[in-house]
């Protein structure tokens, strides 16, 4: 099957831009951030994911295995609020920047509920948000509602309303 060996692609990738993270070198931490921004905003041009579809797969795959490390990896998770990856994950969280080829409902109803579950996971325990959640929030719910009415996004959405009450 195809997504196992995306599978078996991410995990050592992930293993790697993880260890370098977690790191207390400032530079390997660095280059673990552009590795990742990296890997989220070239899944489209990889060589072997032409078909739309594959590309989806990887890119689903990666947000997921994010998920699990953000569970598995509490630490880990701080990668997410670098401002680089904080700001492509709020553009996205609007439609904005979206891979080339992601711009299909059905792919956007896959992928930025994803988006919206990480940077909850990388935020709860945070006093101060980024303003880009709420423009984010407002532009959702007015247009797609593709996270804002998610349920797996409900605690995420809900903190935000909560600041705008």
């Amino acid at each position: 099957s195809s997504s196992i060996s995306i599978v078996d692609q991410i995990e050592p990738i992930l293993d790697e831009i993880k260890n370098s993270y977690v790191s207390i070198n400032v530079g390997e931490q660095q280059s673990a951030v552009e590795r990742l921004h990296s890997e989220l905003t070239t899944s489209s041009s990889l060589s072997g994911y032409h078909n739309v579809n594959n590309r989806h797969v990887r890119l689903s795959t990666l947000l997921d295995k994010l998920l699990q490390l953000s569970h598995n990896h509490p630490s880990f998770i701080s990668i997410i609020r670098h401002p680089q990856l904080t700001h492509l994950l709020a553009k996205w969280l609007k439609s904005e920047a979206l891979p080339h080829g992601y711009t299909n409902q059905q792919f956007k109803k896959a992928i930025i509920p994803k988006c919206a579950r990480l940077l909850y996971a990388a935020y709860q325990g945070e006093h101060t948000w980024p303003i880009e959640f709420v423009t984010a929030y407002c532009w959702d719910l007015t247009y797609d509602g593709l996270w804002t009415h998610h349920i797996d996004c409900v605690p995420f959405a809900r903190r935000i309303r909560a600041v705008l009450c």
